[in-house]
């Protein structure tokens, strides 16, 4: 239970593990890393780590990875995944690794904190809908629902000027359900379906003459 309650983080690809056996342990100086370079000028973020082994080189690697020397406090070391470093020692860029073009940078503060239903709004595909099922039910009661999904192809390039969606396409991404008596008091329901205009609102950029 110790183990488990310890999350151990892969330099390369960010996946999380428990058990140090499934890691390797690698120095910051290993030659193997230089296959996590990327082009800085492709990465939209800062992803250095005041680390000179791993900067001068432009290594991406996740922080979460990098294991601090005991004695010095610096860090000195990354923790691997075996995955990772089967790759790595053929010499070869691991196909999971954030360096593959993988990365993912801060969200930006206008997307922060955002309800579920807000991101629908101003989401530029929907790849899977949303069904809700509202009932009053008792402690004993089953909760289901059956039906068939049906996938299709987006178009998504005329959604490029038109975010955020108008309120009249909600129901082609979100349906609700009530089954049983009908609800009398709605101010339950508000914080799951209310929308904070500010907040999905987008201004469209003035087009040059």
């Amino acid at each position: 239970m110790t183990d488990l309650t310890r999350n151990l983080v892969c330099a390369s690809c960010g996946c999380i593990e428990h058990q140090l056996r499934n890691f390797e342990i690698l120095s910051v100086c290993d030659a193997s890393l230089r296959h996590l370079t990327v082009d800085p000028s492709l990465v939209p973020f800062n992803f250095t780590f005041s680390i000179a082994e791993l900067d001068n080189l432009h290594i991406m690697i996740d922080p979460l990875g990098v294991v601090s020397s005991t004695l010095s406090q610096a860090p000195s070391s990354v923790l691997v995944c075996r995955a990772c470093q089967t790759s790595l020692q053929k010499g070869i860029r691991p196909s999971q690794s954030l360096a593959n073009y993988r990365w993912v940078g801060q969200v930006p503060p206008q997307l922060q904190n955002l309800t579920w239903i807000e991101e629908l709004l101003i989401a530029r595909a929907h790849l899977t809908g949303h069904i809700v099922r509202l009932q009053n039910r008792n402690a004993n009661s089953y909760f289901s629902l059956k039906g068939h999904v049906i996938l299709l192809p987006q178009d998504t390039t005329e959604l490029l000027n038109i975010l955020p969606l108008p309120s009249s396409s909600l129901p082609d991404i979100v349906r609700v359900v009530w089954v049983g008596r009908p609800v009398r008091n709605m101010d339950v329901l508000r914080d799951h379906f209310s929308v904070r205009t500010r907040k999905v609102a987008i201004r469209r950029p003035h087009m040059a003459s």
